[in-house]
């Protein structure tokens, strides 16, 4: 895609200030459907990771596809869906906008055991958060708990695995996408393409293909 003299430009003017913040940025710009602005500046690369924005591609995606569905309404329970969670008054909606109660985080990495399997791992989390204590939902927290949390309602929901429901989503909103996730943390294209995220310390390495954030990690990527 060719340069707009815009784009020309404004690349010159984000290169002078990005140096002493990140050795490269890509920014793609999207207006009903079609692309009106692609900047490459600096060191970039062809894969990035986007863990954190999983909440908003996949799951509230999932979620919401799975309202048109009838499969929960607004005064749903957690617990008509996962019998096992601790309290009767949680409501889907109140996991979605944060205010469940849930803790911000958890530290999972540190607490499941990374010999067994990768849905040994992710029913093991079933269990922590049961066990969690919850605030009575007072406060709106952005949790990533919480979003946990409801991978395993949408297990619920379809009976099937997330990675399956994501496959699914992924064909009907994403099949135009290069969006995926590594399962086992496997990069399926050479390490290289990827940006690099930092040195972690507890994995003794430069992540590089492999997801950023601990808990994903642990839980197979």
């Amino acid at each position: 895609m060719k340069q707009s003299f815009f784009e020309k430009n404004l690349t010159a003017k984000i290169a002078d200030h990005i140096a002493s913040a990140t050795p490269g940025l890509q920014l793609q710009v999207f207006a009903q459907g079609r692309k009106v602005c692609d900047l490459s500046i600096g060191e970039t690369y062809a894969y990035y990771d986007l863990a954190s924005l999983t909440k908003v591609i996949f799951t509230t995606q999932a979620m919401m596809q799975a309202f048109e569905e009838k499969k929960w309404n607004l005064d749903s329970k957690i617990k008509e869906f996962l019998p096992w969670f601790q309290s009767e008054a949680v409501r889907v909606v109140d996991v979605l906008t944060h205010a469940s109660g849930l803790p911000w985080w958890y530290p999972f990495f540190e607490k499941l055991d990374l010999k067994t399997s990768r849905l040994n791992r992710w029913t093991e989390t079933a269990r922590m958060i049961r066990e969690m204590k919850l605030d009575g939902g007072k406060h709106s927290v952005y949790s990533d708990v919480g979003f946990i949390l409801l991978g395993h309602v949408l297990e619920s929901f379809y009976d099937k695995p997330v990675l399956d429901i994501w496959q699914n989503l992924k064909q009907e909103v994403y099949a135009r996408s290069t969006l995926e996730f590594h399962p086992e943390n496997v990069a399926p294209y050479k390490q290289s393409y990827y940006a690099p995220t930092e040195r972690c310390q507890w994995r003794h390495k430069t992540i590089q293909g492999e997801v950023h954030d601990d808990n994903t990690w642990a839980l197979g990527g």
